[in-house]
């Protein structure tokens, strides 16, 4: 185990492993990854062959988009979660944007300001002609 990294990834996913690796071609030497068990064993692996699996927790968001960028108030904190399965079609691009993001401030790949956190706090969730709907058989966790 290392001491030291200058980023650490957290969640060995298809996501998490494509940040690592864009991170690493950007030249950032010391990343570490960190999957509590093996490379793409959680939903990455369920959704191989891009048959739909049981999840027993589907990761949406509250505008069923991803939520990628920095967390504010807590530095060098970023996100990309919320892809609910989805994530292995987009994994490649949205390693290149959190790498830019990391090691530049700033993406220049494609621009994902649409999908910071903090949207939901300041009331501007996604919203398009096609949205994203819950399965039929979709429970609201209790609040």
């Amino acid at each position: 185990m290392v001491d030291t990294a200058d980023v650490v990834v957290v969640g060995g996913g298809v996501i998490g492993t494509s940040i690592a690796c864009a991170l690493a071609s950007a030249g950032v030497r010391r990343v570490t990854l960190l999957e509590k068990g093996a490379l793409a064993s959680g939903a990455s692996g369920r959704s191989s062959a891009l048959v739909r699996m049981h999840y027993t927790n589907d990761c949406y968001s509250a505008d069923r988009h991803a939520i990628l960028g920095p967390v504010r108030g807590i530095d060098g904190l970023y996100l990309a979660t919320a892809f609910s399965g989805s994530g292995f079609k987009i994994a490649p691009a949205v390693g290149t944007c959190l790498a830019e993001l990391i090691t530049e401030g700033r993406t220049r790949t494609v621009d994902i300001t649409a999908f910071r956190p903090e949207r939901f706090a300041e009331g501007r969730r996604i919203e398009g002609r096609h949205p994203y709907a819950p399965r039929r058989d979709h429970v609201e966790p209790a609040r």
